[in-house]
């Protein structure tokens, strides 16, 4: 059966045991994966959690709200939503959380993520010496639309367990349109809300540009669910000939969507000057995000800055993959917007990013040979409110602020890594990890609680993980 027929049968399938038994990823795997489904398959382990009335009562707060800081108190959640912030809220109607001894913060935006090739978790560099590269040519073999699912539903659980609620898919390895719509089907069962980047196929020779067809049919898809909105990566000019990628970009202008690239990654790729292209031409701007930028010069930040595009940094990957140390405080001091992201697993190990937090303090603070550089609240902002508002969603989400989307993280600060309590933004930057966040809340939905998630078999999709990267072993013949 051809990728497409078994992906059409994979969904019609996943259909009926939805209606039949509140939906599951066990069974739906299990005929694509090839082998029988079995009880615990066909029961109903995967359904997101329902939304509730909550009310998180004596937790020390960090809003990350600048007209409220951090206060010592409650939140109520209604409808999905922050319906309240302050002492003694009323409980009325609403299942109570234990805040003390916790500290709550915003849920954490992830602003640039490869979330399909989360199946090949440290695969690369291989040991035989073969660069990121040319070792991920491999996967694409045998890479089939149900590995994609698995490998989006795999960053997404570890999304959520790590306290990440915003997640910007960065989907560079859409070959047609079933692997669009396993990415999206793997989000919409998530429970994470965010930006869905349309991409290219890996193997996209630099002569051709990416489908425009399948592009405008997945904006009607994405663009419907109230959780999520939707972009375009591009390769731009350091990946593609300029009729190509200004064609790419004219077509991002002319639907209005926003945009992002990576640029600036290697001193080779830098001499193409391709921040400097693009703003000669008046191409960035607040709906263009640049990715990494590891060797932008002053004058490209004051391009960034002018036309006021963000930076994505992912300080795990860009020292792993050899682009170099990111730059922190020169785009700081430059003035340029500032978020973080995990970029994909195989690279950065797993999606911690508590490490990514700290990593990022002490790169600033390493290379600048100033230990005050930058402080624990600016780092925060970068991955909270920052994210974002690098995303353009600063009105919903990244801030415990009434009204926006009810996203919110609880941190155990009684725990051997985190006591005492001394100083709360410290202690979430640089000492917390995601074995200490007790509860992650998505949209009003809790979707870990007392360490364990919620809505989700665990053990069914680690089985499904990796029995799916036993089968791309054998077709990419590694």
């Amino acid at each position: 059966m051809s990728d497409a027929r078994q992906y059409t049968h994979f969904w019609k399938r996943r259909a009926v045991l939805k209606a039949g038994s509140g939906g599951i990823a066990g069974a739906m795997l299990a005929s694509l994966l090839g082998r029988p489904a079995s009880a615990q398959d066909q029961a109903p382990q995967d359904a997101l959690p329902t939304r509730e009335t909550l009310l998180i009562q004596n937790a020390h707060i960090v809003t990350m709200d600048p007209t409220l800081g951090q206060l010592s108190g409650d939140v109520r959640i209604e409808d999905g939503n922050i319906a309240a912030v302050g002492n003694n809220l009323q409980p009325s109607g609403a299942r109570m959380l234990d805040g003390r001894g916790m500290i709550v913060i915003p849920g954490l935006i992830d602003t640039h993520w490869h979330m399909w090739n989360s199946i090949a978790r440290s695969f690369v560099p291989m040991p035989s010496g073969e660069p990121f590269a040319e070792a991920m040519k491999k996967i694409n073999t045998g890479y089939a639309p149900e590995y994609a699912y698995l490998g989006v539903r795999l960053a997404a659980a570890e999304a959520l367990n790590s306290g990440i609620t915003t997640v910007h898919n960065w989907a560079h390895n859409i070959t047609g349109p079933a692997f669009a719509d396993a990415e999206w089907r793997a989000l919409q069962d998530s429970g994470l809300g965010g930006r869905f980047s349309y991409g290219y196929p890996q193997s996209l020779t630099a002569d051709k540009t990416m489908d425009f067809h399948d592009a405008q049919r997945m904006r009607s898809v994405v663009e419907a669910h109230p959780d999520w909105h939707y972009g375009l990566c591009l390769r731009g000019p350091e990946r593609t000939e300029e009729a190509v990628w200004t064609r790419e970009w004219a077509f991002g202008r002319e639907q209005g969507l926003p945009m992002t690239t990576h640029i600036a990654v290697t001193r080779e790729l830098q001499k193409r000057h391709a921040i400097q292209a693009l703003a000669k031409r008046d191409l960035l701007g607040p709906d263009v995000q640049l990715v990494h930028a590891t060797h932008a010069d002053a004058n490209d930040c004051r391009a960034i800055v002018a036309q006021g595009s963000p930076v994505s940094l992912s300080p795990f990957t860009e020292m792993r993959v050899g682009y170099g140390l990111p730059p922190v405080m020169r785009l700081h001091e430059a003035g340029v917007e500032i978020s973080l992201s995990v970029d994909n697993t195989p690279l950065a190990g797993n999606a911690d990013f508590f490490s990514i937090m700290r990593l990022t303090l002490n790169l600033a603070t390493g290379m600048s040979e100033d230990q005050l550089a930058l402080t624990p609240e600016r780092v925060l902002h970068w991955a909270t409110l920052g994210g974002a508002r690098d995303l353009g969603i600063a009105d919903r989400v990244g801030s415990i602020t009434v009204g926006k989307r009810a996203d919110l993280v609880m941190l155990d600060a009684r725990r051997l890594g985190t006591v005492p309590l001394t100083d709360a933004l410290a202690i979430v930057t640089q000492s917390a990890q995601p074995a200490d966040v007790d509860t992650v809340i998505a949209g009003g939905r809790v979707m870990k609680h007392a360490g364990r998630l919620v809505g989700l078999d665990d053990r069914q999709l680690v089985a499904d993980v990796e029995r799916g990267w036993a089968e791309l072993k054998v077709k990419g013949g590694f």
